[in-house]
């Protein structure tokens, strides 16, 4: 996936590049500031249940956001000033009163919960420091991490499939839910260590095989934390 430079009068491009009838092509994007050019590919399955649920998920958040007043819109704007997150690529961005409102009602959805019109109080959910282990039991995945989360802090989890070795790294495609439910994923902060028992409805893993792992720390009020933590793990048999 190349990063591409552009030359003045030119700032910033997107869209497709492909001949008619012919296979193959470049899919032109930018992220952030940053330009990208991937081939263009049509994905075997590109309609699952949880792809549906996220963009319906997305669409009722979007609808929401139209719907605020003028005040509601300002109190976001101003709640997202000078805040930054990190894109899958490193970058750093700045956030929007939207985007803002679209990350925290999205984990809101994804937990049974409604939208909101207030934005959060936007402090530090804390961090998560490490996964210590991953074991089958059962039907669940029991995930034991360390953290420095605050009671009522939340973690959101994803994980992949076998990656096949100790040094591959799970790219944002790999990762999934292991749930049918997303609100199974994301859970209640206790102390540290702590151990996340998800369970195994989406797809299993089994015992030797390497997964990625990407937990992301949430306060009570939905905001998320600056980094996920990304690991590669040795799933270990129930002992």
């Amino acid at each position: 996936m190349p990063r591409i430079t552009l030359v003045s009068p030119f700032a910033k491009f997107h869209g497709k590049s492909s001949a008619p009838g012919e296979p193959g092509g470049q899919v032109l994007y930018s992220v952030g500031a940053a330009l990208y050019s991937r081939r263009l590919v049509d994905p075997a399955n590109p309609d699952t249940t949880h792809q549906s649920t996220i963009r319906s998920l997305l669409a009722t958040g979007a609808n929401g956001y139209q719907a605020l007043t003028d005040v509601q819109a300002a109190a976001w704007r101003t709640a997202a000033s000078g805040l930054t997150r990190k894109n899958i690529f490193g970058q750093i961005y700045a956030w929007t009163g939207m985007s803002l409102y679209m990350s925290v009602n999205t984990y809101r959805q994804m937990d049974g919960e409604a939208l909101t019109a207030t934005p959060p109080a936007t402090d530090s959910p804390g961090a998560i420091l490490g996964v210590t282990s991953a074991t089958v039991n059962g039907a669940n995945l029991d995930v034991v991490i360390t953290h420095s989360m605050d009671v009522g802090d939340l973690v959101y989890c994803r994980v992949s499939e076998d990656l096949g070795s100790a040094s591959r790294q799970g790219r944002p495609n790999d990762l999934k839910t292991l749930t049918t439910d997303f609100d199974d994923s994301i859970i209640v902060r206790s102390a540290s260590p702590q151990t996340l028992a998800i369970p195994m409805e989406y797809f299993t893993v089994t015992a030797a095989e390497h997964i990625a792992i990407h937990l992301l720390p949430l306060t009570s009020v939905y905001y998320p934390g600056t980094d996920w933590l990304e690991a590669n793990v040795l799933v270990l048999p129930t002992s």
